[in-house]
């Protein structure tokens, strides 16, 4: 007799290599997304530092080739992120309404408040939620700039 095809317990040998593959791999898999997601936040964190330099020495020169004019202020960082006084959470005032730090979050959830304690400083983390949040770095704008230029 002359058959075609596989026996079931072929079939489910098969079957059975493949879930011990897929049991295998998914963890894997998951780890690398879980990773990359990640790494997309902290480079967010980074970009919104580097959109705070900028706001920073764009204001510092406003427009005057190569002037230092004035020392920009946490308003002219609000200013540039468009971030409203409106919105008290992003943004806390002192008694003459001027901004004291700026919270600027990401669309992937990266956080970064701006302060101006001991100079304009960039604090970023992972998230909004502070007893889970991992701290990627504080910065001193001013210092980091300094350094950069060689002033």
């Amino acid at each position: 007799m002359n058959r075609k095809g596989f026996t079931l317990i072929e079939l489910l040998a098969v079957i059975v290599i493949l879930a011990i593959i897929a049991l295998i791999a998914t963890p894997v898999i998951l780890n690398i997304i879980n990773d990359a997601r990640a790494n997309a936040k902290q480079r967010s964190a980074e970009l919104v530092y580097t959109g705070v330099q900028y706001a920073y020495v764009s204001a510092m020169y406003s427009g005057i080739e190569g002037a230092y004019v004035t020392r920009p202020t946490l308003k002219d960082i609000q200013t540039y992120f468009n971030v409203d006084n409106v919105n008290k959470e992003n943004v806390k005032l002192d008694k003459e309404d001027t901004p004291t730090m700026l919270k600027i979050t990401t669309d992937d959830g990266a956080y970064c408040e701006v302060t101006v304690d001991n100079g304009l400083q960039v604090a970023c983390y992972s998230s909004t939620k502070t007893s889970s949040a991992k701290h990627y770095f504080t910065k001193n704008i001013e210092t980091d700039i300094e350094s950069n230029t060689g002033d």
